[in-house]
């Protein structure tokens, strides 16, 4: 076997998060989370290994089998025969090391990784549903990443067209190489000379202003039964609801962004009652995914909490235009109170932890925006950065 950066000839990587390598974007900073990412090891399969790796399989074909409608006796048979078929990847891939990703000691996935004198090949990477989304696999490809860098390969997979991976990967530096019928090619480059990613702080005030009456006078078109109350109700006490603009299939009846969902996001029928928020969405030159109104009631708090992957350097933002507010709505990000009048529009990392109280006696209603982060949207609050630094005189 090859050396693997030295600890992974043992078979057990802890991932030290003060010495990620961050080299033109491609190696992104690992947020920190709910988990702890030095628990991540892997070991070799053993043949013990068999009923979680089909629990583990049969977890990534749910969303499929469900579009598919079928009884639960044929989904049974068919997820064992395709089941049956993924081993071969034993026989496909005799130099692969095929290991079980453990979390703190416990079996969470699957990553199998083949080497070759030209490439290295991610076979498979694959974590349970309730260890997803939680920076597990982003650090298991940094890792890689690392390697691929230090021994001048590619880094090569192959994904379903329709696995929402593919964005995932996207992010993560992949571009695609090539595609058939069922699959995109896709490859993983270190580039030539490192360059650090600029460093973007953590609340940073857009040059845009927008029209407070105009903002107020949408949301007055808006009823109270249609706001839904936020999904996360261990994080709040009192009254914190959502009126979706964009989100997932259109629904007016679903706020959570799921990452498992198959469709995606879209103007619901309650945006075209806000000519004026259209007129706002318009000048983002970026790709949208959730809009929303979010209310925080007076008297009510959300409390002190991370969101994940909702960064500058993971490729998305928020941002936040308060519709409604007052003086007395303290919000705190990494410690530090940010004030945002009516009709500005902020970039907050929510990745950091961050709370807000609404003590004073009026609603507290924002325009949350959910933006990709395209070269535009990056040369926008790279600009607003800079201009805010060159204000308090730094």
């Amino acid at each position: 076997m090859d050396d693997f950066t030295g600890d992974y000839a043992c078979r057990q990587m802890s991932f030290h998060l003060e010495t990620r390598a961050r080299v033109a974007g491609q190696f992104r900073p690992l947020r920190t989370s709910p988990i702890t990412l030095n628990a991540i090891t892997v070991r070799d399969e053993q043949p013990q290994d068999e009923a979680f790796l089909f629990e583990l399989f049969s977890s990534t074909r749910q969303a499929e089998l469900d579009a598919w409608g079928w009884p639960p006796e044929l989904r049974s048979n068919w997820l064992q025969l395709q089941f049956r078929a993924s081993q071969g990847h034993h026989t496909t891939f005799p130099h692969a090391e095929f290991q079980i990703v453990l979390l703190d000691g416990v079996k969470a996935g699957r990553l199998i990784l083949q080497r070759t004198p030209a490439e290295l090949q991610l076979v498979d990477l694959a974590l349970l549903p309730q260890h997803r989304n939680a920076g597990i696999g982003a650090a298991l490809l940094q890792r890689i990443f690392g390697e691929a860098a230090a021994t001048k390969k590619p880094l090569r997979l192959q994904v379903f067209k329709t696995n929402r991976a593919v964005r995932f990967y996207q992010r993560l530096g992949f571009v695609p190489t090539g595609e058939t019928e069922l699959h995109f090619e896709m490859e993983w480059r270190a580039p030539v000379a490192p360059i650090l990613e600029p460093v973007m702080p953590d609340a940073v005030k857009t040059p845009w202003q927008f029209d407070v009456a105009r903002l107020q006078a949408d949301l007055s078109r808006m009823v109270a039964d249609e706001f839904l109350p936020h999904f996360n109700t261990a994080n709040y006490q009192g009254d914190w609801s959502a009126v979706p603009l964009r989100a997932i299939g259109g629904r007016t009846d679903h706020i959570y962004p799921d990452p498992a969902a198959k469709n995606k996001f879209a103007d619901t029928p309650l945006l075209a009652r806000c000519d004026y928020i259209r007129e706002v969405l318009a000048t983002l030159q970026c790709p949208l995914q959730a809009v929303r109104f979010l209310r925080l009631k007076a008297g009510s708090l959300i409390k002190e909490h991370r969101d994940h992957e909702l960064g500058f350097e993971d490729g998305e933002v928020r941002l936040h235009i308060p519709v409604r507010t007052n003086p007395e709505v303290e919000f705190v990000l990494n410690q530090i109170r940010v004030i945002m009048n009516e009709g500005d529009c902020w970039y907050l990392n929510v990745n950091q932890p961050h709370r807000v109280a609404n003590r004073g006696a009026t609603d507290r209603i924002h325009l949350v925006i959910d933006c990709v982060v395209n070269e535009w949207l990056r040369n926008v609050l790279l600009t607003a950065a800079v201009e805010a630094k060159k204000t308090a005189g730094g």
